[in-house]
């Protein structure tokens, strides 16, 4: 016959090899497949200056939030060697530097002083979603206008 006791160890031995496997619980993450987006095209046009960055989305553009311009620019460019922005421009979706029109983007930035010398640039898309990284475009290369 079964005292209280050995009742009461049964059911915590029970309890504990069965419960860790129940209802395991993570934080909720984002559905990367489905919330993420990427630039599809990133095309240039250089004026003493201005820059005009016309570029695409692929993906699930409508979880674009922000824009970060980085800017590497000056006569000592070397091509050859990791991007090393000297420049970085956060830019909101409703800036005026901003035009959206569906999944097409168009960043204009303008100097006072202008861009002399070539200059390497890249875009960087920021998720709604804070859990997602930046999409980083490629970085492209400006020659100087002769």
């Amino acid at each position: 016959m079964f005292r209280p006791a050995d009742f009461f160890a049964c059911l915590v031995l029970i309890l504990t090899l069965c419960l860790p496997g129940c209802g395991v619980k993570k934080w909720p993450e984002p559905r990367a497949g489905e919330d993420v987006f990427s630039w599809k095209s990133v095309t240039v046009t250089k004026t003493s200056n201005c820059l005009t960055i016309d570029s695409t989305l692929d993906g699930n553009a409508g979880n674009l939030t922000g824009i970060v311009l980085e800017i590497e620019y000056g006569m000592d460019i070397c091509r050859a060697c990791p991007f090393a922005p000297n420049m970085t421009i956060p830019l909101s979706l409703d800036s005026p530097e901003v035009h959206r029109r569906g999944r097409s983007i168009t960043v204009s930035h303008c100097r006072k002083d202008g861009f002399s010398g070539p200059l390497r640039f890249r875009l960087s898309g920021i998720n709604v979603y804070p859990a997602i990284e930046p999409s980083l475009s490629r970085v492209h290369t400006v020659e100087d206008e002769d």
